[in-house]
């Protein structure tokens, strides 16, 4: 593997800058907050724009399901979503959703818990494996003896 010199932790570390950038860039394709850029009113050109949430909640679901990333490494992405995109709705439209805010913090809440949940139940089931192999070891070595 080419990327040996960056390490693990190197790697998670890339994936979630690699996530946050995606949350940070999304309102770049996005055409509600095209049209801001360009000085027109969004809201009288497109009545929505739920895809740039639509599109950061599935960077958190993703990085926090399929990614093989610890939970401590996760908190940058997850600060950027729950500050940027309220930031990026009240810059564009002029106030806040706080439904659509609230939902996302909630998505975010909910991801965190289940992803630091899940990592907790991995570490005992390591602990418990290791705990049986040591005494195998041991028991084995007793019976040589």
């Amino acid at each position: 593997m080419r990327w040996h010199f960056i390490g693990d932790t190197g790697l998670e570390i890339s994936a979630v800058v690699v996530c946050c950038s995606m949350v940070i860039l999304a309102p770049a394709t996005e055409p509600f907050y095209g049209a801001v850029l360009i000085g027109e009113e969004p809201m009288d050109l497109l009545p929505t724009n739920d895809y740039v949430l639509l599109f950061t909640n599935c960077i958190i679901t993703i990085s926090h399901m399929l990614l093989p990333l610890r939970w401590c490494i996760l908190w940058p992405l997850e600060m950027t979503v729950l500050i940027g995109y309220p930031v990026m709705n009240t810059v564009a439209t002029g106030e806040l959703n706080i439904y659509k805010a609230l939902v996302s913090t909630l998505l975010v809440a909910f991801s965190a818990l289940g992803k630091r949940q899940a990592e907790f139940r991995e570490r005992e089931a390591f602990g418990t494996v290791l705990n049986e192999r040591t005494m195998r070891a041991a028991s084995e070595f007793q019976l040589e003896q």
